[in-house]
């Protein structure tokens, strides 16, 4: 956790809340540890690197939420080709995504979208196999006026306050990532 590399080098909590609360306010609320560390820094406190290379060492994958990288595996293996779009700060999404252990089940096909690109601006095939498979109900909205043939499954995730849209136009929901190949055949 993030918060914990602060803790652990004698930032204050109150310190620490006010470092990111500027930091995601000028990120378009995308969290940058690079940039809080800096501003840290500014303010006289010290961080230890090796604790800033233990945080980007981390193994992610116990935090996968089900069955992912099987399903994944399965998808690749049925022959689709697989995209994944996710918003944020590009070192640490990819970070992210390589400590979590999916990022071999995309090839070339990763992009990050920060507050500068869109996601809707990416030219996909646009047949009737093309999934868009996503957490967050508002992207699901914005990707979906821009690429209308796609079809769309929604995983109930941390954001579920935008499921308005979700219900009226009838996309189907699942709980979690294991009820995937219900759909996608």
């Amino acid at each position: 956790m993030i918060m914990d590399i602060f803790l652990k080098n004698g930032v204050p909590e109150k310190t620490i809340y006010a470092i990111q609360k500027a930091q995601r306010s000028r990120n378009n609320d995308n969290p940058d540890l690079l940039a809080q560390i800096k501003d840290a820094e500014s303010l006289g406190y010290k961080i230890d690197k090796k604790d800033i290379n233990d945080f980007f060492n981390q193994d992610l994958e116990p935090l996968l939420k089900g069955p992912v990288k099987e399903i994944l595996e399965k998808l690749v293996k049925d022959g689709h080709k697989l995209f994944l779009f996710t918003k944020g700060v590009e070192y640490f999404q990819r970070s992210k995504i390589r400590r979590s252990g999916i990022e071999e089940y995309f090839d070339e096909n990763i992009y990050v979208f920060d507050s500068n690109k869109e996601e809707t601006d990416v030219d996909i095939d646009q047949h009737e196999k093309t999934f868009f498979i996503n957490d967050h109900a508002d992207e699901i909205e914005d990707f979906a006026k821009a690429h209308p043939k796609v079809k769309f499954i929604y995983v109930k995730g941390p954001k579920t306050s935008h499921d308005r849209f979700i219900k009226h136009k009838h996309i189907p929901t699942i709980d979690d990532i294991s009820s995937l190949s219900k759909y996608i055949k």
